[in-house]
């Protein structure tokens, strides 16, 4: 007659008789120090079941912007144009605000925002084609950030021009 030996997850230790498959409970202390020994080689390597908790999904700072207009795609997301006061065009305040639209489209399909630190400015972006100098200057000034996502493709990127188009680039991948 035979014994299957088995650890739960809730650190107990349960010791099946293979003839009667009845379900017996031992505390350790009332195991001889063989059997003891084995049960904890058993507990130490035991993989199959963990008590550590899952790793709580961690929500970004909430940082405030307008959205000058929002718009559904297709393929399941959403297309917004928003706006930032210029005090958050720091490098750290935009990658929070990426950090945050990558948390805020991670259910969606597909998502294109484009991010302006002047609301003016996201406001020509349905006009790009007809715009006067003065106007495409400005535009391009005032365009401080893009964030993208294709769940077909694994496209997941939030890039900044800080200064501008103009200006340095720099692209964040989530």
């Amino acid at each position: 007659m035979g014994y299957i030996i088995r650890h739960t997850c809730n650190n107990r230790i349960i010791i099946l008789k293979k003839s009667s498959r009845l379900l017996k409970y031992y505390k350790m202390n009332k195991l001889n120090f063989p059997t003891r020994f084995v049960l904890i080689i058993l507990i130490l390597f035991n993989t199959s079941c963990t008590n550590t908790p899952k790793k709580a999904e961690s929500i970004p700072e909430i940082i405030d912007y307008k959205i000058i207009e929002q718009w559904d795609i297709p393929n399941g997301g959403k297309g917004k144009i928003i706006a930032i006061d210029s005090n958050q065009n720091s490098i750290e305040k935009l990658k929070k605000i990426g950090e945050r639209l990558n948390y805020e489209a991670k259910d969606d399909r597909h998502a294109m925002i484009f991010l302006f630190n002047d609301e003016k400015a996201g406001l020509l972006y349905h006009r790009l084609s007809n715009l006067t100098k003065k106007e495409e200057s400005f535009y391009d000034k005032h365009f401080v950030a893009v964030y993208n996502k294709n769940i077909n493709t694994g496209f997941n990127q939030f890039q900044i021009t800080k200064d501008g188009l103009d200006g340095q680039s720099i692209v964040v991948k989530y």
